[in-house]
């Protein structure tokens, strides 16, 4: 990423000098000076391990490619990389190294004469930050020849410039490197409105309000490689499944095919942000090649351990690529009979910060309010309080607001007469299914009396059908639903392991395709709910769970895995029957 700099004799601080530092006293003055400007860029290095391991792993094919064809040496001529936000000029280090070595071996030469040679011909980088212009000529220089003074022919190859508005400075066999994560959720790192604008006149419809620039950096890349060129550059994993990445997943498989994903984790970066590199080879049919993989080749970690590979059949149907960064042992395969989706049969709503902070003043405890009037004071009910067929309002406090309570109630005189919310409250208290988000499985409540207020992020589901309730419920509960929403959206909540649905995603699951079986998880999940003790809801949910799972089609072996895989979600071991 475009590194943070100060300036010491006229030359950038080195790598070390960077990183965040262990005291706990120096960290908080670091983090008030050179941390903070670090993250206004979205400028934190790439570890030397890290660029090295991955440039090895997209290198090496394009390499062995080179030596095997007809003329090696112009093969290897060819073999062109450019790192667009090149930082301290890591990632050019590292392919120095691997194609030094083979040029080496082609020409018969000396490997120092072989890195001169590659450093001044066939690396390329940019980076907006003047100071990393010159930390990563001066890197290259010396990794080439660390006797020689740095080579006047690297000011023409590694350049000051922005690496997504202005032209690729050629066409390059393979683009990797580190671009800067800039949010746009929050000002320091936000782009100003005149450079949205010129993203949006290059990239159109893949740049919305919150897409984060790395993201685009993808499509730059892509643009600047020819067909079979290769792509690699590290990204946050929200990546994979977040709905403002979207544009960009689709722009990226219009164009090229994935053919490789490095999950990096939290470790690799001070900013503690969980990463991933997708390796993307361009290719003028996008996923419609018909050699588009199947299965998708992982690795894991800063050593890059294999991983089982993902199943990508079908990914440029799907709405995220969140089961590519699944473990194997988080997603069982599945092969469920849907009929329409559920927007067949009821509607979806979230609110959002408007009615969230719009009830601040109008919330009091339940023990406050006279038995007379509570008609007047519904619960205000929150994602904490939700489990799986149980409402734990009065028995759970809950956070609201910045303050803790232990039986929230909404006075609804003072929102209808202080507040622009009386319509909506009206709305919402109505017989409905409340469902949390930010959970690992699927957690619907049924208000069949509809008198709870939802509190954001709650989802409120309303079946079109009031007679249909319960069964929508029953749906939304069974393990087939949450498997499917694990496979699309699972990592796009605060946990990498946990569920967040928007509305629409919940109208677009599909609905039960055996309605006998449906009728049955219905009267299950009905039973659970109105269960005296724990007890009898889990055994009425391990019938619900049966059911609902044959309501798919799910039968045999492969309901008995998908049975205990929801299960060992819920962290919860279900009493035999």
């Amino acid at each position: 990423m475009g590194p943070a700099r100060t300036r010491a004799q006229g030359l950038p601080v080195p790598f070390e000098a960077l990183a965040r530092p262990a005291d706990p006293t120096a960290r908080s003055s670091y983090d008030a000076g050179l941390g903070t400007e670090r993250r206004r860029l979205g400028a934190f290095y790439t570890p030397p391990d890290v660029a090295r391991r991955l440039t090895e792993l997209v290198l090496a094919p394009l390499v062995t490619r080179a030596l095997a064809a007809t003329e090696p040496a112009l093969a290897l001529a060819h073999l062109t990389v450019w790192d667009p936000a090149c930082g301290d000029g890591v990632w050019l280090c590292a392919a120095l190294e691997i194609l030094a070595s083979a040029w080496a071996h082609v020409h018969q030469c000396p490997l120092a004469l072989a890195r001169s040679t590659v450093a001044q011909h066939s690396l390329w980088g940019t980076d907006i930050d003047p100071g990393a212009v010159d930390l990563a000529r001066l890197a290259l220089a010396r990794h080439a020849d660390p006797a020689a003074p740095p080579l006047a022919e690297l000011a023409d190859h590694i350049v000051c410039g922005d690496g997504l508005l202005d032209p690729a400075p050629a066409t390059f066999a393979c683009v990797l490197g580190n671009p800067p994560f800039l949010g746009q959720l929050k000002g320091p790192t936000a782009h100003d409105r005149a450079r949205r604008d010129r993203l949006r006149a290059r990239f159109g419809s893949a740049v919305n309000a919150y897409t984060d620039a790395s993201a685009l950096f993808l499509l730059a890349a892509l643009d600047a490689v020819p067909d079979g060129g290769v792509v690699c550059l590290i990204q946050p994993r929200s990546l994979l499944a977040t709905r403002d990445a979207a544009p960009v997943r689709a722009a990226t498989l219009a164009r090229a095919v994935l053919t490789g994903l490095w999950l990096g984790g939290r470790d690799v970066f001070d900013a503690q942000v969980d990463v991933i590199a997708p390796v993307l080879t361009r290719t003028a049919l996008g996923t419609g090649d018909p050699d588009h993989p199947a299965d998708v080749p992982r690795w894991r970690g800063r050593g890059l351990e294999w991983m089982e590979p993902a199943d990508a059949r079908g990914i440029a149907q799907r709405p995220t690529w969140a089961s590519l960064g699944a473990e194997p042992s988080d997603l069982p395969a599945i092969h469920c009979q849907g009929s329409r989706p559920l927007a067949w049969c009821c509607t979806a709503t979230a609110d959002f910060r408007d009615q969230y902070y719009g009830l601040r003043g109008c919330l009091v405890e339940d023990a406050a309010v006279p038995a007379n009037v509570r008609d007047r004071f519904p619960p205000l009910v929150t994602v904490g309080l939700i489990d799986l067929a149980r409402c734990r309002w009065g028995e759970r406090a809950t956070r609201v607001h910045g303050q803790v309570w232990q039986a929230p109630r909404v006075d609804r005189d003072r929102v209808e007469a202080h507040t622009k919310l009386g319509p909506w409250l009206a709305q919402r208290l109505v017989p409905k299914i409340l469902l949390a988000t930010q959970t690992r499985v699927l957690e619907p409540w049924v208000d069949a009396a509809g008198v709870a207020v939802p509190s954001v992020p709650c989802l409120t589901i309303v079946p079109r059908d009031p007679a249909a309730l319960w069964q929508v419920a029953a749906a939304l509960a069974s393990p087939v639903l949450t498997a499917l929403a694990v496979r699309d959206f699972g990592g796009t909540a605060l946990s990498s392991r946990a569920i967040k649905l928007a509305a629409a995603h919940v109208q677009a699951l599909p609905a039960p395709s055996d309605g006998s079986a449906w009728h049955d998880g219905t009267a299950a999940l009905q039973a659970a709910q109105q269960a005296e003790d724990d007890t009898d809801r889990l055994r009425a949910l391990t019938e619900m769970g049966r059911a609902m799972t044959a309501s798919y089609g799910i039968q045999g072996d492969s309901a008995a895995t998908l049975l205990a895989w929801w299960w060992q979600r819920q962290s919860v071991v279900p009493r035999r029957s």
